[in-house]
């Protein structure tokens, strides 16, 4: 097991090395997120918020009571200066498969 997490940990620090210096380029992975408004929704944001190779797409909630997109900041205060993006209701067919490579669900 030590093994395996020394090998993984040469090849990240390979991958960051070589990123650095221009040879490989990190590809960025579009993320639409369902359930933004929960504390699902809440830790998923903060967490992708901060990734350097996640950019959010999309945000939906079926919890809100508003009809226009509002931003994530007035739901969640705490993501103000990390995260921010329109919130949408949540709405079948909404989420487009060519603007996010990967969707998470943070609903219950």
């Amino acid at each position: 097991m030590k093994s395996e997490l020394e090998e993984i940990s040469k090849s990240k620090n390979l991958t960051q090395a070589a990123t650095s210096a221009g040879r490989v380029r990190a590809d960025v992975i579009r993320v639409g997120l369902v359930g933004a408004t929960g504390y699902a929704g809440r830790e998923l944001l903060a967490l992708l918020g901060r990734h350097p190779a996640a950019r959010l797409t999309s945000l939906m909630s079926s919890g809100r009571r508003h009809t226009e997109p509002l931003p994530i900041e007035k739901i969640h205060p705490s993501l103000r200066g990390e995260v921010s993006i329109l919130c949408h209701p949540l709405e079948e067919g909404a989420l487009q498969p060519e603007a996010q490579d990967v969707v998470f669900l943070g609903t219950p």
